[in-house]
């Protein structure tokens, strides 16, 4: 019987001295995840995307009117652009009229040219400093035709 006994408490302290291991491991992660070291939000990068023959050139969106688009025209043409709207979730971010075109609402943005949707008034019910995705939109005519056409995207950004 006294080598069972011996074998017993090998395995024992076996399990022990690997539960105790095991017991730290989860207590570094719950105090890295506690301080944000282990926020994957953290890790994903602000950016813009777009359909081809646009460029977004700049963006920044905060929960005031800070929010703001800047895009450059590659259609090859003059076009004219109206009615930017930002969608979150299913619920709209930034309402068509909400911010302040420049140039102008149905002004002509020559190809190569840069225009932007400034002071947009933005209602993302975040918490500053959180990551938010959201779709976007804004339509256009080119010069050469009479039909409105819808260019969409999307935004990864911080919010301001």
């Amino acid at each position: 019987m006294g080598i069972l006994k011996k074998k017993g408490q090998a395995a024992l302290e076996f399990l022990t001295t690997y539960g105790w291991a095991f017991m730290v491991i989860l207590v570094m992660i719950g105090a890295l995840a506690y301080f944000g070291v282990l926020n994957p939000q953290k890790l994903i990068p602000d950016q813009c995307a777009i359909t081809s023959g646009f460029t977004c050139s700049d963006f920044q969106v905060s929960d005031a009117s800070k929010s703001g688009f800047t895009f450059i025209n590659n259609m090859g043409e003059p076009i004219t652009v109206s009615n930017f709207v930002a969608v979150m979730s299913s619920s709209t971010v930034i309402a068509a009229g909400a911010c302040t075109p420049t140039p102008a609402v149905n002004a002509y943005v020559a190809d190569g040219s840069v225009f932007s949707f400034a002071s947009c008034t933005t209602t993302t019910g975040k918490v500053v400093g959180s990551k938010i995705k959201m779709s976007y939109s804004f339509d256009y005519v080119k010069q050469s035709g009479s039909y409105p056409h819808t260019v969409s995207g999307s935004i990864t950004a911080t919010l301001k």
